[in-house]
C-alpha cells in the first residue's frame, strides 16, 4: 500500500508520499509515486498499479487546460478511461487493480483536493470525486496522531513522524524516501524529507471507520 497524504491549508495543499515500490510484500524499485502537472497548477498521486500514474497523469494532460477543467473532466472522463479497451496489454493490465488517485491544486478559489477511486473498498462510491477540505491519512494512523494534525499549528512539520508510523505498521507496502510535494499560488515545488526504516513492531490501527474519518475536516 503506497502512503499517499494530503494537507489542504489556507494558503496552500501538500502531499506526501513515499516512493517503495513492492509486489507481493518485496521490495522492486524506489518509485515517485506522484506528479506535477505544473501548467494545471496541480499534481497527481496514484495507489495500484505502477503504470497507472503515468496513464492518468497523460490523459489529465489531454483532457484540461486549468485545474477547474481537470476536477470536472475526473468526473465525467474517468469512468471511460477505465473502461476503454486499450491496445497495449500493458497498459491494459494497469486498470484490472483497485486505484486510488489524490489530485491537488490551485484553482481560482485558492488550494483544492480531492481523491477519486475506480472501487468502492474504501466505503465510497466508485468514479465520484470525494473533497478532501483539511486532511487525508492513507494507510490510517492512530487516532492520536490525526488529533495532533487537526489541533497542530504547523501540521506540515508533524508529517516526517506521521510517515514514519505508517512505514511502522505497513513494513512491507511503506517506505522508502519520504516526498513532499508543495502546491501554492505561485507553482509546485517537490522535495525529499528523509528515508524510512521499520522500527521495532508497531501495534495495529484497528479503526472500521478509520478511512472516512481520516479524510474528513477535524475539529479544531
Amino acid at each position: 500500500m503506497t502512503a499517499v497524504n494530503v494537507l489542504r491549508l489556507e494558503d496552500s495543499v501538500h502531499l506526501f508520499t513515499d516512493t517503495r515500490a513492492s509486489a507481493g510484500g518485496l521490495f522492486v524499485a524506489h518509485v515517485p509515486k506522484v506528479n506535477a502537472i505544473p501548467h494545471l497548477s496541480a499534481a497527481i498521486a496514484t495507489r495500484g498499479s505502477l503504470g497507472a500514474l503515468e496513464l492518468i497523469s497523460r490523459a489529465a494532460c489531454d483532457w484540461a487546460r486549468s485545474f477547474e477543467d481537470l476536477k470536472d473532466a475526473f468526473r465525467t472522463n474517468l469512468k471511460d478511461l477505465f473502461e476503454f479497451k486499450w491496445p497495449n496489454p500493458r497498459d491494459a493490465e494497469v486498470w484490472k487493480q483497485p486505484l486510488d488517485i489524490f489530485v491537488v491544486g490551485w484553482s481560482k478559489a485558492g488550494p483544492e483536493a480531492f481523491s477519486i477511486f475506480t472501487h468502492e473498498e474504501h466505503g465510497f462510491p466508485a468514479f465520484e470525486l470525494v473533497e478532501i477540505p483539511f486532511v487525508c491519512l492513507t494507510p490510517t494512523v492512530s487516532p492520536l496522531s490525526l488529533d495532533h494534525i487537526g489541533t497542530s499549528t504547523d501540521p506540515v512539520s508533524l508529517m516526517p513522524d506521521i510517515m514514519q508510523q505508517q512505514c511502522d505498521l505497513n513494513p512491507g507496502n511503506v517506505g522508502g524516501f519520504m516526498q513532499h510535494t508543495l502546491v501554492i499560488r505561485e507553482g509546485i515545488q517537490t522535495r525529499v524529507l528523509g528515508k524510512m526504516q521499520p522500527r521495532e513492531k508497531a501495534p495495529a490501527v484497528n479503526l472500521p471507520e478509520a478511512f472516512a474519518r481520516h479524510l474528513v475536516a477535524v475539529d479544531t
